[in-house]
């Protein structure tokens, strides 16, 4: 047995106690050939599990299902407790036909998709596309001209951002990046050196229409705007897309998000808009497993989340997947949980409260 064998046998030993998400993404490998991989992820990281080149295949939901489903049989079906893919539609075709097979699995879309697209819908609105595409512009016609660029590095040492071709979420990066330089962009156009060096350039159309866009302040306060209303989407993204599981703080902070829209300065019909296009991706994301590990994350141990049906729907829900062939386990887990919140027994010790703090919620 070779050293990669032994290290796969022992990740799937503790996914056999810990339980494990198996992962799936399709992408071209670079002989351009398209590739369905799937790794196994437990709270001691992720493991390669298999990838399969899918060439000349029909990548339909039944093919995509029956790839995930040798996958869970390979890991093991007691191991697995979610599978995530991506939202394509053969794979939430595929979704929907494995969780009739295995009623026991949670099969979710993946989180930090879902944000993107979340990103996404905001930035095709009317009021912010508009003003992407004006930042878009600022920050294209610096960076791409040697000159304009050097003059503006002698005001700032912060690096502007250009936004990527696959993850919409750059785009509001950028937008953060350009708001904490504006100072720095409005040094630039005035700059004398600036003004020379357009003046008797190629450049001197497009550089007007970018002096004219930093020194319009109703341009800065739109992209104040975005920046407020974008800063948590892009904070849990990246939370996310980390290697730390955090399926526990998922519900809180979407609930957080949601209640900052609500509270914003925007107007009620953008209040409105925002919030119906928060509603429909919380909706393609939202599994029982949010909120059983909202219940159960030590973060938000003195939550009332008992109050809320919702939870503890999902909570009970996947109590009952776990043991779904032992109903005196489901009694007792729910006993369990009441002496977690209650404090009771070794949840009351001094030391379990401080671990509750220092911890990570899958230990």
């Amino acid at each position: 047995m070779s050293n990669a064998d032994n290290k796969l046998a022992e990740f799937k030993k503790q996914a056999s106690i810990t339980g494990g998400t198996l992962t799936s993404d399709g992408w071209s490998n670079i002989q351009n050939r398209p590739v369905i991989n799937c790794l196994l992820v437990t709270g001691d990281g992720a493991m390669f599990i298999d990838a399969v080149d899918t060439s000349g295949k029909v990548k339909d939901s039944a093919f995509i299902a029956s790839e995930l489903e040798r996958n869970i049989n390979s890991v093991g079906l007691d191991s697995i407790v979610q599978v995530v893919t991506d939202s394509a539609s053969n794979c939430v075709g595929a979704r929907q036909l494995l969780q009739q097979r295995f009623a026991g699995i949670v099969f979710s879309p993946c989180t930090a998709h879902c944000l993107d697209l979340l990103l996404e819908d905001i930035g095709k609105l009317m009021w912010t596309s508009n003003v992407i595409a004006e930042a878009r512009a600022v920050v294209k016609f610096i960076t791409n001209h040697h000159k304009s660029l050097a003059i503006y590095r002698q005001h700032c040492q912060l690096e502007l951002l250009k936004p990527g071709e696959t993850r919409f979420a750059s785009q509001f990066i950028m937008l953060q990046r350009i708001n904490n330089c504006k100072d720095a962009l409005q040094e630039t156009v005035v700059d004398r050196d600036f003004k020379k060096w357009l003046s008797g350039g190629k450049s001197a159309v497009m550089g007007k229409t970018v002096t004219d866009t930093v020194l319009n302040e109703n341009f800065w306060k739109s992209v104040a705007e975005i920046v407020e209303l974008s800063e948590p989407i892009v904070s849990l993204l990246r939370l996310v897309d980390g290697v730390v599981p955090c399926v526990g703080k998922i519900y809180w902070k979407m609930y957080e998000i949601d209640v900052g829209l609500m509270n914003s300065s925007l107007t009620e019909p953008k209040k409105n808009e925002l919030r119906t296009i928060f509603n429909n991706r919380w909706k393609m994301l939202h599994s029982d497993l949010h909120s059983a590990g909202f219940v159960l994350d030590p973060e938000y141990r003195s939550f009332q989340q008992h109050e809320n049906a919702e939870v503890m729907e999902g909570f009970h829900a996947m109590i009952e997947r776990i043991h779904s062939d032992d109903v005196s386990a489901q009694v007792r887990a729910i006993q369990q949980h009441s002496d977690y919140r209650a404090g009771h027994g070794l949840f009351g010790r001094p030391l379990a409260a401080a671990a509750a703090k220092e911890m990570p919620a899958y230990r």
